[in-house]
């Protein structure tokens, strides 16, 4: 997730993670139409024929938010209200920031800003694999950590990925760990200025907090400072995907908790 700002990180720059759980654009594969030009003769003329339309893949209705596990969401009208007013922060002050941080800001600096961020997320991310017990995550976590701390320059280039082939592993972090160990997500959970949940992740949140040592050697408004802009950083780079998913999505608040929990599942899994 994002770094943490010291022990009692309210992290008003989460808010853009409400989002962050929305499912990309649902998309059948393209039709592909066989189109020739057909001739009778020097003198005919060429008519366009599409001779037939192949659609592969399976057909997905926009329109169904059906999740791919029960939600248990028995506090929905509380969380609906508390999504409400998350999105209403984002739309007239995170966005607007975010774009003048975009129009400000090379892209180039804000990915290396992005790979540095994800640097600083080395040891929660090593803990975790080691507990789970996925040692070739743990070791691949370790190579790119010291490329990309020493070659990479502090983290703002990911050397290890574009030099040493060592590509990312999953991200894990503290409620993933829980989940493998048998702990129940608990009821989904929208707080004010913070990212939908569940009462176990929620939890988790706090062993994420003592697993980033920033949060012990950072000072808090400094701390404050690099969690605002590793937030407005991450949403100028999501601008137009944000908006594409906004104007797709019928029911925002269905899409935002559809999208979390087979996120979660996701990352559970690998």
């Amino acid at each position: 997730m994002w770094p943490r700002a010291k022990m009692v990180n309210w992290c008003p720059v989460v808010v853009v993670l409400v989002l962050l759980g929305l499912p990309g654009a649902i998309m059948a594969e393209p039709v592909n139409p066989g189109e020739e030009a057909r001739s009778s003769g020097d003198d005919s003329e060429e008519i366009a024929v599409m001779d037939e339309t192949v659609v592969t893949g399976s057909f997905e209705d926009p329109f169904d938010v059906e999740e791919s596990e029960p939600v248990n969401d028995p506090w929905e009208p509380f969380n609906a209200t508390m999504f409400e007013l998350n999105y209403n922060i984002d739309r007239h002050v995170i966005k607007p920031g975010a774009q003048v941080y975009d129009a400000v800001i090379p892209d180039d600096v804000q990915d290396s800003l992005g790979n540095a961020f994800y640097n600083l997320g080395f040891p929660a991310r090593l803990f975790n694999n080691l507990v789970q017990g996925k040692f070739d995550g743990a070791g691949k976590e370790t190579q790119r950590f010291l490329l990309n701390s020493t070659l990479g320059v502090g983290g703002l280039f990911d050397v290890a990925t574009h030099m040493f082939e060592i590509e990312a592993p999953p991200a894990e972090d503290v409620g993933q760990t829980l989940a493998v160990h048998g702990v129940p997500s608990g009821p989904y959970l929208v707080l004010p200025m913070f990212a939908p949940t569940t009462v176990r992740d929620a939890a988790a949140e706090i062993g994420d907090l003592f697993l980033n040592p920033v949060n012990f050697f950072m000072p808090f408004l400094p701390n404050v400072a690099m969690n605002a802009t590793e937030m407005l950083n991450a949403r100028s780079r999501s601008l137009e995907a944000f908006e594409d998913i906004e104007e797709s999505s019928v029911d925002l608040y269905g899409a935002a908790r559809s999208g979390y929990f087979d996120r979660r599942a996701h990352e559970i899994q690998e």
